[in-house]
């Protein structure tokens, strides 16, 4: 028999269907609606270490190789939350590469060794919720010279080509601000 049919008793009073629509209110606009979790900020300038995860050198990668690496540590938001897990591969494209070779001016001596020049373009990683995140190498946005996502490998001392080793780390930036649905 439907509620409407029964009679007034049976209902419950005035104050209990109010404290019951008042009740079913609340959890309607407080609790999140299916596929709606609560989020998390990631804001940008985030700091992220990276491992490499390849050889890279100046004598053998040419413009546009793919590089590897992988996130050194877990990134946490403010709160302590992890947004981006650690092992989560990012991404990187070689963009500029200059051999060594002999500086050989007939007005050079002793002739002289150019050392090289190897420039990677970072791309982007993935946060916990498999949402892409895009990373720069400087802290600010608003870099002059190579570009916000563009790092030059430095110079070894003494060296006449530029390299990276397996395991070697970089720091990088989220550019950007994100909402992440952490993981539970």
């Amino acid at each position: 028999m439907p509620d409407r049919l029964a009679p007034r008793a049976s209902r419950g009073t005035p104050a209990r269907q109010l404290a019951a629509a008042v009740a079913l209110f609340a959890a309607w606009f407080v609790s999140p609606a299916a596929g709606q979790e609560a989020t998390v900020h990631l804001a940008d300038g985030t700091h992220v270490v990276l491992r490499l995860m390849q050889f890279i050198s100046s004598e053998t990668s040419a413009p546009g190789d793919p590089v590897r690496f992988g996130i050194q540590d877990d990134v946490v938001n403010d709160a302590g939350i992890v947004t981006i897990k650690r092992g989560t591969v990012a991404t990187a494209t070689i963009t500029l590469v200059k051999r060594s070779r002999w500086r050989n001016e007939w007005w050079s001596w002793p002739h002289e060794l150019k050392s090289g020049c190897l420039v990677i373009n970072l791309q982007a990683t993935y946060a916990v919720d498999g949402q892409r995140i895009p990373l720069r190498a400087t802290p600010s946005s608003l870099t002059p010279g190579l570009g916000p996502s563009s790092f030059p490998l430095e110079m070894e001392p003494h060296s006449t080509m530029q390299w990276a080793h397996d395991g070697e780390r970089f720091n990088a930036f989220v550019d950007g601000a994100f909402r992440v649905k952490p993981t539970p």
